[in-house]
C-alpha cells in the first residue's frame, strides 16, 4: 500500500502564521526578520519577555515589515510552559498553521569534561521539548487546511563530530523523529520537515570554536543567509534541506562510507581537542 505525500501549499489567500521558538537567538531573529517582510503573523517564543520585547520591537520599526508580531513569554522545556503556549495561540485571532521549533542550546566541550546535568538539559532541550511540544499542539494542527512543523537541526545531527558528542546526540534524536513523524503524518493535514544549517556565526559559539573553525577552514553562515534559505525552503514540498558546500557532501557521504569521513575528521582530532581544552572566551 502507498500514501499519497502530503503537500505544503496553502490555500490561496492564506498567510503564514508561524510560531517560532528561539525566537531571541541568532537564528531565531535572522528568520523571524525575513518572515516578517513576506507579511506573515509570528508568535515569538522565549523565556525572557524584555529581550522577546526587544526583537518585536526591532521588528515592527523596520520599514520592510508587512507582518503582525506576538509575544509569548513562556518556558517550553515545562509541560506548564508548553500548556500555556497551547492556550495563547487560540487568543488570537488568526489559525496558526506553522511551527518552527528553533530553541537549541550547544556546548563545544569534550564529552568527560561534561557535567552530567549538561548532558541531560542538552537531551532536553534540543531534542524533547521540540517532541513534547509537537506533541502539545498536534491536534491543533491537525483542525487546520493544511500545516508545517519545521524542527530545525545541525549537519552535527549527521555527521558525529568530537567536541560535540552531547550535542550530536541531541541533533541525530531530532533528526530521527523528524524522519518518522514525517512519514507518520504523511496521510494527514500535517507537513513534518527538518532544516539542517552548517557553523553559522551567533552567540551560541565560543571564541574557542571560532578560532577552530578559522584553523580549520570551516565556512560560517551568516544568520540572514541561514534565514534567507529557510524561507526558500518553506516554499517548497522538500522534506529536508540542508545547506553549505562541502557540508551537503559530507552528509550524503557519511550516511554511505561513514569511514571515509571519520578518517578525514580523525587526522584533525589534535586540533579540534587543543581548541575544547583551552576554553577561549
Amino acid at each position: 500500500m502507498s500514501l499519497k505525500m502530503n503537500k505544503v501549499n496553502k490555500p490561496k489567500n492564506t498567510r503564514t502564521v508561524a510560531i517560532l521558538t528561539g525566537a531571541t537567538g541568532g537564528i531565531g531573529k535572522a528568520i523571524a526578520k525575513q518572515l516578517v517582510t513576506e507579511d506573515a503573523t509570528l508568535i515569538l517564543v522565549g523565556r525572557n519577555l524584555e529581550s522577546l520585547e526587544q526583537v518585536a520591537k526591532d521588528l515592527i520599526t523596520d520599514k520592510h515589515c508587512s507582518g503582525k508580531v506576538y509575544n509569548c513569554a513562556t518556558d517550553i522545556t515545562k509541560a506548564e510552559g508548553r500548556h500555556y503556549l497551547a492556550e495563547f495561540i487560540t487568543t488570537i485571532n488568526e489559525q496558526v498553521n506553522m511551527l518552527i521549533n528553533g530553541a537549541g542550546i550547544n556546548d563545544f566541550n569534550l564529552f568527560e569534561q561534561q557535567s552530567s546535568d549538561l548532558i541531560s538539559q542538552m537531551m532536553h532541550v534540543n531534542c524533547t521539548s521540540p517532541m513534547l511540544l509537537i506533541h502539545e499542539l498536534y491536534s491543533y494542527f491537525k483542525k487546520q487546511p493544511a500545516a508545517q512543523i519545521i524542527n530545525i537541526g545541525s549537519t552535527f545531527g549527521s555527521i558525529g563530530y568530537p567536541g560535540y558528542s552531547s550535542y550530536c546526540a541531541s541533533k541525530f534524536a531530532l533528526r530521527g523523529f523528524t524522519e518518522s513523524l514525517s512519514r507518520e503524518s504523511a496521510d494527514t493535514n500535517i507537513k513534518v520537515r527538518y532544516f539542517s544549517p552548517r557553523a553559522t556565526s551567533t552567540p551560541i559559539n565560543s571564541n574557542a570554536v571560532i578560532e577552530m573553525n578559522k584553523e580549520l577552514n570551516v565556512n560560517m553562515d551568516s544568520p540572514e543567509e541561514v534565514a534567507r534559505q529557510f524561507c526558500q525552503f518553506i516554499k517548497t514540498d522538500d522534506n529536508s534541506m540542508y545547506l553549505g558546500w562541502p557540508e551537503k557532501l559530507q552528509v550524503k557521504i557519511n550516511q554511505l562510507f561513514p569511514t571515509i569521513v571519520g578518517n578525514a575528521i580523525i587526522k584533525t582530532l589534535p586540533i579540534i581537542k587543543k581548541y575544547a581544552q583551552i576554553k577561549l572566551f
